[in-house]
């Protein structure tokens, strides 16, 4: 229905097959024309709108809003895109976007108001969604069009380069890079957009940001295409990397420290060992000599009091030894493919009399194959064996079961005894080197030879742990990274 004057009807039907609304008004405010697409929009029929006042489609709070737009109309002023909201028949809100002008009869005189009207409701609930993502987003965002005008940041931005957000939109992206690097970076935008795609900026490149008060500082950058139907933005999400570049820095000064230290301690470890040897064999020799001099005058207390002096030297030569070996392990690494059947089946033929002595049984199949150092797992397998036989129950002849079993990225070992196990409180400090739960008489030992196990499997990049049930038995557990 239409109180259009003189308006041809193919005009009318032009009007009322167009997707978008259109509403013509009087200068009274009535409705006298609406098309098709208006009377769907807001869900009345035709003769419900025609010759009512447009203030029914407009919500209580936007009333004054409207009446100073109507004002600028008749004094002249088109209006595109101009976004506001209306109601429709059921008092729902819609948001819509309008081109608003003058209607004009024949002579040109002003006779009505013309809206042509598209409901954007939808594009605004997404773009609010959207928004919100941005505002949760953990980094800075930037998002810029094809012509790198910011034309959206979130709040990270702000807190990030200390600018407003309106200090930000509708300038180039420029702005928040170092001049050294800002001359160049027009072309590397252009670059950019003949292929769009998700990808790390100024990737293996130092890069960096500047704030508003013109400090600069190291960020990392990840861009992705954004597709609208405006064409391709780009969506930038900045991180400030200042706490992890000096982390970097920090760890690289004490790695650097630690190679130092470790060379002094291994220089040290050998000086000490080769000059503790000497006098240690000069006392072995001389107590040897002693007895031998005068072995048929002396007294039994005599013979005694050299057979600890020569047993303690002893004693002290195979722990400086065992010194020496644990300060190299890890060193001049050459780690290789290790069979750990092969090392088994090695190991139990070096041990073979302490198996025979002590009726041990010793049960490991199926084993990996493993990439490490063969000499250190050797020593590992040697050391968690010769432990269960040492710490068996005398009643009972010792078995030892070596299994393993496949994870995603190693593989775990276990080695278990029916030994006499390890209390609870123990479990704990058994690893640490010189740590003994037991007497020197009861069990002899070094207490290096736990803390070994663990420095190998460490410097293998593995773990190793303990469970244990005294009077039952023990079980070590340890990983070795997979062949890759």
């Amino acid at each position: 229905m239409s109180l259009l004057p003189d308006l041809p009807s193919v005009h009318l039907n032009i009007l009322n097959s167009i997707n978008d609304a259109v509403i013509v008004r009087n200068l009274n405010g009535n409705m006298i024309f609406v098309n098709t697409a208006a009377c769907k929009l807001f869900g009345f029929e035709s003769d419900e709108l025609v010759n009512r006042d447009f203030a029914i489609l407009v919500p209580p709070s936007k009333v004054q809003e409207e009446k100073r737009l109507v004002e600028n109309i008749l004094w002249g002023e088109n209006v595109s895109n101009y976004e506001t909201e209306r109601i429709d028949k059921h008092g729902s809100t819609l948001i819509i976007s309008a081109s608003i002008s003058a209607f004009k009869d024949p002579e040109g005189k002003t006779i009505g108001i013309t809206s042509v009207i598209r409901n954007i409701t939808e594009e605004k609930k997404s773009e609010g969604k959207f928004q919100a993502l941005l505002e949760s987003a953990p980094d800075a965002m930037v998002i810029t069009n094809r012509f790198g005008q910011i034309v959206l940041v979130n709040a990270q931005t702000e807190k990030l380069f200390g600018y407003e957000r309106t200090e930000l939109i509708g300038k180039e992206v420029e702005i928040l890079i170092p001049m050294p690097y800002r001359g160049g970076h027009p072309e590397h935008r252009k670059t950019y957009m003949e292929e769009p795609r998700i990808r790390e900026m100024g990737a293996g490149l130092e890069l960096y940001a500047l704030r508003k008060d013109k400090t600069e500082f190291p960020v990392e950058i990840s861009l992705s295409p954004l597709h609208f139907e405006e064409g391709i933005f780009v969506s930038a999400a900045i991180r400030d990397i200042s706490n992890q570049k000096k982390a970097a820095l920090e760890l690289r000064d004490y790695a650097s420290k630690l190679e130092f230290t470790n060379r002094e301690l291994e220089q040290f470890a050998y000086v000490a060992s080769h000059d503790l040897q000497e006098p240690l064999r000069n006392i072995t020799n001389y107590a040897q000599l002693l007895e031998d001099t005068v072995e048929e005058t002396l007294s039994a207390d005599a013979k005694y009091f050299l057979n600890v002096i020569t047993t303690s030297t002893e004693r002290m030569k195979v722990l400086i030894n065992q010194l020496l070996s644990f300060s190299r392990i890890g060193r001049n690494r050459e780690p290789q493919e290790v069979d750990c059947v092969q090392v088994l089946n090695e190991v139990i033929t070096d041990i073979a009399d302490r198996i025979k002595e002590n009726n041990a049984t010793i049960k490991g199949d199926d084993l990996p194959v493993v990439k490490a150092n063969y000499i250190e797992i050797k020593q590992l397998f040697q050391n968690l064996i010769g432990n269960a036989i040492k710490f068996r129950k005398k009643e009972i002849d010792p078995v030892i079961i070596i299994n393993s079993r496949e994870l995603e990225n190693e593989w775990e070992f276990s080695v278990s005894d029916n030994g006499i196990g390890i209390k609870e409180e123990y479990l704990n400090k058994i690893f640490l080197i010189f740590q003994r739960l037991h007497s020197q008489d009861e069990y002899p030992g070094t207490g290096i030879g736990l803390a070994t196990c663990k420095k190998i499997v460490e410097s293998n990049e593995g773990k190793i742990w303990v469970t244990s049930t005294p009077g039952e038995g023990t079980t070590f557990y340890f990983t070795l990274p997979k062949i890759n």
